[in-house]
């Protein structure tokens, strides 16, 4: 054997030695929201705390929707998702496809209902009431306000009458001020986000109504548990959509964020799921404190 074939079999029996020092960390796509928003940010932080053990590569999304669709499509390993997500996915081949497991649950979100001043609108049972003088925004298709709009026509058939449009973010807000194609808008999301703070801002114009109709809360999940709970949204959170007479705290309904994986990848991936299960709840106390600061 001449110097040169030596020297190959050498640098090869070199390379076989050391698997573990030439491969990387498991990689795991998580499927967040948009930046904008909270789930983003949360994600970045689990990323943080898998650091070492899984590389969590954090993706921009439109929301819960999206990311359900994602997850089959395998775009995406694990996501963060509303609660409400899978009950009010309309795509049922979807839902029979989707193999998911919960990691954790992460923070209440909240329901909020936003309405130009000159509509009238004072709680969301107008919407139901006049569903011919009022439109309202849902967010983009795919985006979890979306989802949770769709979850609440299911519940009360009569809110399917009002009409939507699949706007939000920029545009919703130059609509709402100018109060002529819609007059209200749907967000769901933590407080204080940078999308509400924008809200907030032009609240001369704007105000946060009620989310208080009692046929919101009676969905459970297929463990018997609520999807939705009535919660409060403090007064002062919004110092600018609050304010007026009715400056008080705003009954609204909460959903959970929670984090959900694919099984499939779980069942491929058994340590580093358990190394990134291990990081979500590393990353809870900074999340919510995170969310505790937004309040």
């Amino acid at each position: 054997m001449n110097k040169v074939n030596k020297l190959f079999l050498i640098i090869g029996l070199f390379s076989l030695s050391l698997p573990t020092v030439w491969a990387g960390e498991p990689v795991l796509n998580l499927c967040t929201g948009g930046k904008t928003g909270i789930y983003f940010p949360v994600g970045g932080m689990i990323a943080t705390q898998a650091k070492g053990d899984v590389t969590v590569n954090v993706l921009e999304t439109k929301g819960s929707a999206d990311n359900l669709k994602k997850l089959k499509d395998k775009s995406c390993d694990a996501a963060i998702v509303q609660a409400d997500a899978y009950f009010a996915e309309e795509d049922m081949q979807l839902q029979t496809a989707l193999k998911l497991e919960q990691t954790a649950t992460l923070y209440d979100e909240y329901v909020h209902l936003i309405c130009n001043r000159q509509s009238g609108v004072g709680s969301v049972g107008d919407l139901e009431d006049y569903p011919e003088k009022y439109t309202l925004l849902v967010g983009v298709k795919g985006s979890g306000s979306a989802l949770t709009w769709r979850s609440f026509t299911l519940l009360d058939e009569d809110y399917a009458k009002v009409p939507t449009l699949p706007i939000g973010d920029g545009r919703a807000l130059a609509q709402l001020v100018e109060g002529k194609e819609a007059q209200c808008l749907l967000y769901v999301g933590g407080l204080n986000s940078e999308i509400m703070k924008t809200f907030n801002a032009q609240g001369d114009k704007l105000q946060l109504v009620a989310v208080d109709d009692g046929d919101f809360d009676n969905k459970k999940d297929q463990l018997g548990k609520r999807i939705y709970h009535f919660a409060k949204i403090p007064s002062g959170t919004y110092d600018k959509l609050q304010s007026g007479f009715f400056s008080s705290s705003v009954t609204t309904i909460a959903v959970q964020a929670v984090v959900v994986a694919n099984k499939e990848w779980i069942d491929a991936n058994p340590d580093a799921y358990n190394n990134f299960a291990t990081a979500v709840f590393d990353a809870i106390p900074h999340i919510k404190r995170l969310i505790e600061e937004k309040k």
